[in-house]
């Protein structure tokens, strides 16, 4: 594992297929439920849907101590691979071979989780889903690192309907400092029946907190099947001793 230092980050994922008894929903590539945040640091593995995928992925997150790493693993198919060290959060994975395409999706999920073909099967130990189709992850879900002040801004969503009927959804972004519970800090609702794209208005935002969760979220879809979109930058704009 490797410590690494960034001026800023910009996130961007999706909730492909938002279902009404599922909401609220945080977007992170994967299922309509809220993403499980771990309360302590966690022993992790990764594995692929599709027994032939060997490539290299690139993981970022933070570490036990709350601070910025990076690593880079080798799939073996559906065999779960360990991740060195322990992990807090993990909230970037990619593709690292520029020629070779993923085949199946990629989970990254707690070790005592139950693998069946590569796939973890209780959803509440799922961190990190990398599909083939983006060969990366979708995630508007991150949290700040212990050592640096961030400021939240540009925080943009969008509704896709899958039919031409008119549909509508509210979305939300909410932080949650360490101690305290998520609240919404702006929020959108989209209708339409095409695409619409809205930004969220944050400008009143303070500065977001060492180790604070960010999450945009959907509270409210009116049919299953939506898919929302979303992405947010974020600056790294003082650094703090701990």
């Amino acid at each position: 594992m490797a410590h690494s230092v960034r001026n800023r980050i910009f996130k961007f994922g999706n909730l492909q297929n938002a279902q009404t008894a599922g909401l609220p929903a945080d977007m992170y590539g994967h299922t309509s439920r809220l993403y499980p945040f771990q309360s302590k640091p966690t022993a992790l593995k990764m594995s692929s849907s599709d027994a032939g995928d060997t490539l290299p992925m690139n993981i970022e997150g933070l570490d036990k101590n709350k601070f910025i790493v990076t690593q880079k693993k080798d799939l073996n198919g559906h065999t779960p691979v360990d991740l060195d060290g322990l992990w807090f959060r993990q909230y970037i994975c990619y593709n690292d071979d520029a020629g070779v395409p993923l085949v199946g999706t990629v989970y990254i999920y707690e070790a005592d989780a139950s693998v069946i073909d590569g796939v973890p099967q209780e959803a509440e130990k799922i961190k990190i889903v990398v599909k083939p189709a983006y060969q990366r992850t979708m995630m508007l879900v991150y949290t700040t690192p212990i050592d640096y002040v961030c400021r939240l801004k540009n925080v943009r969503v969008g509704i896709v309907p899958k039919s031409a009927s008119s549909v509508y959804g509210t979305v939300g972004i909410f932080t949650r400092p360490p101690g305290k519970a998520f609240t919404c800090q702006g929020y959108s609702g989209l209708i339409t029946s095409g695409t619409s794209v809205d930004e969220i208005n944050i400008s009143g935002m303070s500065d977001v907190q060492p180790f604070t969760d960010i999450v945009v979220r959907v509270i409210e879809a009116s049919a299953n099947g939506i898919e929302f979109q979303g992405s947010f930058n974020l600056d790294f704009t003082r650094k703090i001793k701990v």
